[in-house]
């Protein structure tokens, strides 16, 4: 069975699923692509130094998407290497240009000497869709990151394509989408980084808008993650980190560095402290950094801790653990 039957076939058992749990409530109820009306490519105007926008077709989701890829400068000079990546998973507003500004620590960082050289790929999750496959089938970041996006790096620019020569990271609701794919897919990643997120939660019942810090944003964007999550309270639960640092808890133990960086004037604060929690609770291991003053901002939470992440990443890259 080829790739794209498989996905014809998930998608039908996806909409099924959702008329028999009830998810779709309604003849005619919006799709989650309907309601979060993603525009999948956006072409930078003034990209960085090093940073190009390309685009690739996912089959998955019948559409072109763009992310934007920053070569260092020894890439053009010897063909012959072969250069470890990162991955960046944008917030909740944003997309594959969003936050393509971190490319120049990166680029002052190789140029200084700090660390090796490496590629950095700016993925793009879609707004608001939390980097999760939505239950109704039209709108699947996660899938399209796992098995399109990083084929395409891999197959088309002069990559460690394995394990051991790639790593994730996200900031807000791409450090939660990070983790959750990390967990979810510990065989793909040598270390994961978080910034500013939380969202680890143990799912008893589908969470409602006056549970938030933010009942009218929430309520804003609640009709968007039902969307997504549908009516299924299983779907909540067998989705999210909580459940999936557990269940793959023997394959991330020894084997995927994890760290968490959060500012302590950061609205995420307290979640990021469930999900160190939840990391000591299951006996895996994580670094934790509390930096003081950046409220919700990834460059101001670069400039304190932008370059021990880079770090980080760059000390588990070729970890002979990670293969």
């Amino acid at each position: 069975m080829n790739y794209t039957m498989y996905r014809k076939i998930h998608r039908t058992l996806a909409v099924l699923y959702c008329l028999l749990t009830c998810a779709v409530v309604v003849q005619g109820s919006p799709t989650a692509a309907e309601l979060l009306k993603i525009k999948w490519v956006n072409v930078p105007a003034k990209p960085p130094l090093g940073v190009k926008h390309g685009t690739f077709y996912s089959e998955c989701m019948d559409t072109t998407v763009g992310y934007n890829i920053y070569l260092p400068p020894s890439y053009d000079t010897d063909s012959a290497q072969r250069f470890p990546v990162v991955y960046f998973l944008h917030g909740s507003a944003g997309n594959e240009s969003r936050s393509i500004r971190l490319a120049t620590y990166l680029h002052k960082a190789i140029k200084a000497g700090q660390v090796a050289p490496m590629l950095m790929v700016f993925a793009n999750g879609g707004r608001n869709s939390a980097y999760i496959d939505a239950i109704d089938g039209t709108v699947l970041p996660e899938t399209m990151i796992v098995k399109e996006l990083i084929p395409h790096i891999d197959a088309n620019y002069l990559t460690i394509g394995r394990r051991s020569g790639r790593a994730i990271q996200g900031f807000s609701m791409g450090g939660g989408g990070s983790l959750r794919i990390a967990a979810k897919f510990p065989d793909l990643f040598s270390s994961v980084v978080v910034y500013d997120a939380g969202g680890v939660r143990e799912f008893d019942h589908i969470p409602t808008a006056e549970e938030s810090r933010d009942v009218e944003k929430t309520r804003r964007k609640l009709p968007a993650r039902m969307a997504i999550m549908g009516e299924d309270l299983a779907y909540w639960q067998e989705t999210g980190s909580w459940y999936l640092l557990e269940k793959n808890r023997d394959r991330i133990v020894d084997r995927l560095p994890i760290r968490i960086v959060i500012g302590t004037e950061d609205f995420s604060l307290e979640g990021a402290k469930v999900v160190r929690d939840r990391l000591a609770e299951l006996k895996i291991a994580y670094e934790f950094e509390l930096v003081q003053g950046p409220e919700h901002n990834i460059y101001k939470l670069y400039d304190h801790a932008g370059l021990e992440g880079l770090l980080f990443h760059a000390r588990h890259f070729g970890d002979s653990a990670a293969d």
